[in-house]
């Protein structure tokens, strides 16, 4: 998450709550995976198994073969999905988190002010070479520092990872609340972030 981006936010307070456990999916988001599959960015929940085995648009029923690739499931399902919020001003963020494609997970976000594209930023999960999973923000363009996968305060409804390098912010938090997903950028000192609600696909 750029500056740019975190700058037009909400500020919150540093104590944020933790997370919850995940309330089915929304509308507008796409499911789950039906099969846990060998990708490194694939986190099949057990809870899940039921819902996902009633689904006729699950991975299994289009015919999709699992995705190969070596290394530890994660826990990013909680972000998949088309998501939006907007400021008490009018302007709104369109986010979309896909899910695995070949060990990357896409988010992209676009800030928009009526018709007018003011900033877009995509953020790129992987998993390096000796399986620390990385995200990368993307913004107008322009890579920034990457951020690494916090395991300690990470839970199967919260993504947290740590800057590497100098700058604000210096932790990414994504947390799944209910049907509401919280984006936090933050250091010791400030606290930015949005609260995004299942949206359009677009």
């Amino acid at each position: 998450m750029s500056r740019s981006l975190v700058s037009a936010l909400v500020v919150w307070p540093l104590a944020l709550g933790a997370c919850v456990t995940t309330a089915p999916q929304g509308p507008g988001q796409p499911p789950a995976a039906d099969t846990p599959t060998d990708d490194p960015l694939v986190e099949v929940h057990a809870r899940d198994a039921a819902r996902r085995a009633a689904q006729d648009n699950s991975l299994d029923a289009l015919g999709v073969p699992p995705l190969p690739g070596p290394g530890a499931a994660r826990p990013l399902s909680h972000l998949e999905g088309c998501w939006q919020a907007q400021s008490p001003e009018g302007d709104r963020w369109l986010v979309t988190y896909t899910r695995p494609v070949g060990g990357v997970v896409l988010g992209t976000t676009r800030h928009l002010r009526g018709s007018e594209l003011l900033m877009d930023e995509v953020e790129r999960f992987t998993v390096e070479a000796d399986g620390t999973l990385i995200v990368t923000p993307i913004a107008n363009g322009i890579p920034r520092d990457s951020f690494a996968w916090d395991d300690a305060a990470s839970g199967p409804d919260n993504a947290v990872f740590q800057r590497r390098g100098e700058g604000f912010p210096q932790t990414l938090l994504y947390t799944r609340v209910g049907d509401e997903l919280q984006v936090v950028a933050r250091d010791d000192a400030q606290a930015l972030g949005m609260k995004l609600r299942p949206g359009p696909c677009l």
